[in-house]
């Protein structure tokens, strides 16, 4: 009977230790996407504009900070990015990481982008 107990106990660390790597897309942000109700892709030259430069902080469901996340921004064919532009990135200690995002105009895109962390979609 002591070993079971062992060995649940084990299989529960293990589940608790899983689910802190897993994003809670409620508690992750996309700044200033967020409030911008989507990512903006702009021309990098002269300058980024602000509204292009997102910084994604990824949690999980206990609203921990998550380091070390893969996060990665998708685009769908609709969006034409600039050869520099870097489209993923690793959180820091803090679970945050800041990508910017330059490429050609397209106007009100709808479903052409998605923030994911550690494979799970944080926004589309």
């Amino acid at each position: 009977m002591k070993k079971l107990a062992i060995a649940l106990g084990a299989v529960a660390l293990c589940a608790s230790v899983s689910m802190a790597n897993i994003p809670d897309p409620g508690f992750c942000t996309v700044t200033p996407a967020d409030a911008l109700g989507g990512l903006v892709v702009a021309p990098l030259d002269p300058a980024p504009l602000a509204a292009t430069i997102n910084t994604i902080n990824v949690r999980n469901d206990q609203n921990a900070p998550i380091p070390n996340a893969a996060v990665t921004i998708e685009f769908s064919n609709a969006i034409s990015l600039c050869s520099a532009t870097v489209t993923s990135g690793t959180t820091d200690a803090n679970g945050g990481v800041t990508l910017t995002l330059g490429g050609g105009c397209a106007h009100v895109v709808a479903l052409s982008g998605q923030v994911k962390a550690n494979g799970v979609t944080i926004r589309n």
